[in-house]
């Protein structure tokens, strides 16, 4: 078995002649589906882990196998089974609980799932694999529930901080305490971790746009764009990289680039992007697009004083400053 995980079939084979007759039929049927996943052949490697489990003598770990399988082609219903029976052969199989876990996660049951990974964590504090997907599982509860933010993204601090002080993944957890220190509003130590990803080829861009963001709230957008713009130059930046780009160019006063970037990050539904994207084309002179632009975003926000607030000032630009009165007291005096 030690030299099958190994990969060194030729060395398992030669052990298994060696004693003829000795080797239970599961372990044949296991080692030609390591070898078949080894060249890529999953229906074969499938069909003999499957011949493996049916027998009563496989223990959890053809069981692990085959879920392994079943969840990377996506049958989370029969990886879920084999799983469970390689926890009833093997309660404590890590393996089975972390692809139980995972397979809650991708189901949308995130809270079963934090409490199988809290679970592990507690009967073994140094189980890496478990402290991570306890961070990961935190930080979708933090996102789906804003009334569970606080006490899950603390949870997903604790658990990442634990990672990167045991050397497990210490990348994926930096990028994933940062983000929970965002979500905690820890702008520095968001930053701090975001900076020591700077040099990794993997978390760069996202590190970037997460300095670029606290930049940006903390009233430096200079610094942001410059974050932001080799993203732009080289084709990887996102909607919201392009929209904080677009901000932090506005913010210095630049709106024809801030324009040509808000362009990229405009799409349905997006408020803010398009509320930017009126200022800037009240900033270049473009008065009547900017007041089209914003009166259709008042007939869909009829209550938002951002929106008022920017129609008004645009009104006052042309000079009818009686309609941009009658727009504030609509701000100040609600109907």
């Amino acid at each position: 078995m030690l030299y099958v995980r190994a990969g060194e079939f030729g060395r398992a084979d030669s052990l298994l002649h060696a004693a003829p007759g000795t080797a239970p039929p599961w372990l044949t049927d296991f080692i030609r589906a390591k070898k078949a996943r080894q060249t890529g052949d999953v229906p074969a490697a499938l069909e003999a882990l499957r011949q493996a489990t049916s027998r009563p003598e496989a223990p959890a770990a053809a069981f692990v196998e085959l879920a392994t399988l079943e969840q990377e082609r996506g049958d989370l219903d029969a990886a879920e089974q084999a799983y469970t029976r390689a926890l009833q052969l093997a309660p404590q199989e890590n393996a089975a609980h972390t692809g139980l876990g995972l397979i809650q996660m991708a189901r949308g049951d995130l809270e079963g799932a934090s409490a199988r990974f809290a679970a592990r964590v507690r009967a073994d504090p140094a189980d890496g694999t478990a402290q991570f997907n306890l961070g990961r599982v935190s930080l979708q509860i933090a996102a789906a529930s804003p009334a569970r933010a606080d006490s899950a993204y603390a949870s997903a601090e604790a658990a990442f901080a634990a990672c990167i002080d045991a050397n497990y993944n210490e990348a994926g957890a930096r990028l994933g305490r940062a983000q929970a220190r965002w979500g905690r509003g820890d702008l520095d130590g968001a930053a701090a971790d975001a900076r020591a990803l700077l040099a990794s080829p993997a978390h760069a861009d996202r590190a970037h746009l997460l300095l670029a963001r606290v930049a940006l709230t903390q009233g430096r957008p200079r610094e942001a764009a410059d974050h932001l713009r080799p993203l732009a130059d080289k084709g990887t930046l996102d909607a919201n990289g392009w929209a904080m780009l677009g901000k932090a160019y506005l913010e210095q006063g630049q709106a024809e680039p801030a324009l040509a970037a808000l362009e990229q990050a405009r799409a349905p539904g997006e408020l803010h992007v398009d509320v930017n994207y009126a200022v800037a084309l009240s900033q270049l002179g473009r008065l009547e697009e900017a007041e089209l632009l914003l009166r259709e975003l008042a007939r869909q926000h009829p209550a938002d004083p951002t929106v008022l607030q920017n129609l008004a000032a645009v009104l006052h630009r042309q000079g009818r400053d009686n309609e941009a009165e009658d727009l504030l007291e609509k701000i100040e005096k609600p109907r």
